[in-house]
């Protein structure tokens, strides 16, 4: 008689068999164990416990067969052997076991030919285990897409919504508030035109925020366009537009030549537009305003940073800054819609990279990213 089972970790310490050849009756009744008990002293019990092969040459005369002695007469088993089937860690997860009529019929010619074979199993079961894992893992990643498609179609949806349905109402609040504040305004006293004043802003404030959410959803569906970026140019590029739009600012920025990059050049652009428009923005209070950008190691990697003398900010709130519309300065201080972080970090995410800030309270503040 042949058999294989599997050693289950359960509170019994219990061995269940899978395949046998021979008396399945003898294997159903064995009720084998290999707990460190009567029931769990013989070849099993021990080969699972040490790892090792372990064998009774003669049930007559082994002292720790009388557990299964009569059963084992009944039948005219006189020897048997358990051999150990180990997993990749060395751990003992199944076992390969034998039964001869005939004692001391497991020499060490015949103990050799076993293992070996007991080896072959278990690769065969060991690979047959991983494929059935890969093939879950394949099953689970088809089932993840899936969602991702139908949650991307919703967004898009949603972006479609946005960018169409919302901004017809939108453009009516905000074009009659210009006529009335156009038209009207003789009829109007300074609290209505005040008020209109108001409707106006947010409707433009509203614009705003709709145009920074089809940002940041684009920045999540758009294919990456990896090509080797020069961002020195790039960094240099921005600061000349900013200087262009408040050319009576006078602002030190400092670039690090030839830093470059495998990127998507829109989407670190963007990344390279709000990080140094960020610093532009809130050093904007400062005498002596400086910027820079350059490179530093970290964890063995390169990363890259934009630095600036602003206003900075407490790091007990740094949690909130690359989640969408959450702001750590007041919108009458400065502008913006908090989005542009968040569209920042998903960028570099895509790009297998990390991003991360340091700041104090009236000292400026410095944004990290890497990019893998």
């Amino acid at each position: 008689m042949a058999w294989i089972s599997s050693v289950e970790h359960d509170e019994a310490k219990s061995v269940r068999p899978l395949a046998w050849c021979g008396d399945k009756g003898y294997i159903a009744n064995a009720n084998i164990t290999w707990a460190d008990s009567e029931r769990g002293r013989g070849p099993a019990g021990l080969a699972i416990r040490t790892g090792t092969t372990h064998f009774f040459q003669d049930f007559s005369l082994e002292p720790a067969a009388a557990p299964w002695r009569k059963a084992a007469a009944s039948q005219g088993y006189r020897s048997s052997i358990a051999v150990p089937l180990k997993d990749n860690t060395g751990g003992v997860y199944a076992l390969f076991s034998l039964y001869s009529a005939e004692p001391n019929h497991f020499n060490p010619s015949e103990v050799s030919l076993l293992e070996e074979l007991s080896a072959d199993i278990s690769f065969g079961i060991i690979s047959l285990r991983e494929r059935v894992k890969r093939i879950q893992a394949e099953d689970a990643l088809r089932q993840r897409s899936a969602e991702l498609e139908a949650s991307n179609k919703e967004l898009e949806a949603f972006s479609y919504s946005v960018s169409h349905d919302l901004r017809a109402p939108l453009r009516s609040i905000t074009g009659f508030s210009a006529v009335l504040l156009e038209d009207y305004k003789d009829e109007l006293d300074n609290e209505g035109k005040s008020y209109l004043k108001k409707i106006s802003d947010s409707g433009e404030l509203m614009g705003q925020l709709m145009d920074d959410l089809l940002k940041l959803s684009r920045v999540t569906r758009s294919d990456l366009n990896l090509e080797k970026l020069d961002l020195s140019d790039m960094a240099r590029k921005i600061v000349d537009e900013l200087r262009k739009d408040e050319p009576k600012r006078k602002v030190k920025v400092t670039i690090a030549p030839n830093m470059t990059a495998n990127g998507d050049k829109n989407l670190l652009g963007l990344v390279l537009q709000n990080l140094l428009g960020n610093a532009w923005k809130y050093s904007s209070k400062t005498s002596e305003a400086r910027i820079e950008m350059g490179t530093v190691e970290h964890n063995g990697k390169r990363a890259y940073f934009v630095r600036d003398n602003g206003v900075g900010f407490d790091m007990t709130y740094a949690n909130k800054l690359f989640q969408p519309f959450q702001r750590l300065h007041k919108a009458t201080e400065f502008a913006g819609t908090g989005i542009g972080l968040a569209t920042v970090q998903r960028i570099i995410r895509r790009h297998g990279g990390e991003v991360w800030a340091e700041a104090k309270v009236g000292e400026g503040a410095t944004f990290y990213f890497t990019l893998n």
